[in-house]
């Protein structure tokens, strides 16, 4: 029960009788907390405060040159099969099944609901480059530039490292990455808490954003993951 005799301070006592109401009371309360705090940790996990680079190891060098081979090689024998039409052909020939809802438009296929149509307007989780030193980030669109802003805004923070490791814009993979994804946030909110960036510190920074011919972006992205 808790006692109001006191103006400036109530106190809780536990009589015999809820003493075991009051430690699940505490339990939960106690676990809510853990999973309150953990869910903050989660999204502000890929914050980075820290922009100190390590020199690289040998491990990284030897990965990062085999990317590059293997880009090199991907280049070479995928130009010949994207550039010979009847290879594109034979390899997409696989005659296509049946209309399931003959008579029906794709609208009305999924307005019915008798198909499992994916939702529209998806929304896709942000992600934020950033140049500290020049006052410049990037909100990234995948398949539009999207590897290549990675890069430009990694050599923007690291140029000496990126010319001596003889690293290309055109080729700097995630996996391989030489800015290992520190100058990366989920959102602006976490670039300010990550750089200590205030609000009224924002008029001074440049906001960037490549958008792409939405078709083309289609059959950018249809080549890259179904040809």
């Amino acid at each position: 029960m808790i006692d109001y005799q006191n103006e400036d301070l109530a106190t809780i006592t536990c009589s015999n009788e809820n003493k075991l109401f009051s430690l699940v009371v505490l339990t939960l309360l106690l676990i809510g907390i853990a999973l309150a705090y953990r869910s903050f940790a989660v999204e502000d996990e890929a914050v980075k405060t820290d922009f100190y680079f390590e020199p690289l190891s040998e491990e990284q060098i030897a990965k990062a040159a085999e990317s590059y081979r293997a880009q090199e090689k991907t280049i070479r024998y995928g130009m010949r099969g994207l550039d010979n039409l009847d290879i594109i052909r034979e390899n997409n020939s696989d005659i296509l099944p049946g209309r399931k809802f003959a008579g029906l438009s794709a609208a009305e296929m999924c307005e019915s609901g008798k198909a499992d149509c994916v939702t529209p307007f998806a929304k896709i989780r942000p992600l934020i480059v950033t140049a500290p030193n020049h006052h410049m980030m990037s909100c990234i669109i995948q398949k539009s530039m999207s590897t290549v802003m990675s890069a430009i805004f990694c050599f923007l923070i690291r140029e000496k490292e990126f010319v001596d490791a003889g690293r290309s814009i055109l080729r700097e993979y995630a996996d391989i990455r030489l800015c290992e994804g520190r100058n990366e946030f989920k959102s602006v909110k976490a670039m300010q808490r990550g750089l200590r960036i205030r609000d009224e510190d924002l008029d001074m920074w440049r906001f960037t954003v490549v958008t792409r011919e939405p078709v083309d972006r289609f059959l950018s992205g249809f080549i890259d993951r179904c040809i």
